[in-house]
């Protein structure tokens, strides 16, 4: 496992464990009483380990969705383009995402975690996530975590 991830687990497990002991007396959850589920984002990302060798900085567009559960957790859902910038005389990359997962909510915080596939680099990674959610906005960190093929992303969304 890498060792980064290793907290992230952690705290997983842990807010799992809030979550399973929180009730779900949903009558109070002013939170969720006016939760968008849809919405668009933009993001920046940087290429880290061997990828940032061979691509510069990207931006990317994305539509996500945000479906609430229960008190604590979401089913999360991302379908975007990203576009990194050839280093050193390489051409641009496109790579388009769609990922699926989780994600644990104390509002604002959040944290999650999601299954992604990447096409261009062709692969499927763990992309764990963390941000603040606000009624329409979302602001976040995504890290595509991979050995060689890497980046982490800052988003900001806005919700429908």
């Amino acid at each position: 496992m890498y060792p980064v991830l290793r907290p992230l687990v952690v705290l997983a497990l842990l807010f799992t464990l809030v979550t399973v002991a929180h009730g779900q007396d949903e009558s109070h959850r002013s939170y969720y009483d006016n939760h968008r589920v849809f919405g668009a984002a933009l993001q920046a990302s940087t290429p880290y380990a061997d990828y940032a060798e061979d691509y510069d900085a990207g931006f990317g567009v994305h539509g996500i969705m945000d479906y609430p559960l229960a008190t604590l957790f979401s089913l999360v859902g991302d379908m975007g383009w990203n576009r990194f910038r050839g280093a050193d005389g390489r051409d641009d990359i496109d790579v388009w995402e769609f990922s699926a997962g989780g994600k644990f909510n104390i509002p604002p915080f959040y944290m999650g975690g999601e299954v992604a596939y990447y096409t261009k680099v062709d692969n499927v990674n763990w992309l764990p996530s963390m941000g603040l959610r606000f009624e329409r906005w979302e602001f976040a960190v995504r890290w595509k975590a991979a050995e060689r093929v890497g980046w982490v992303s800052y988003r900001v969304g806005y919700y429908f």
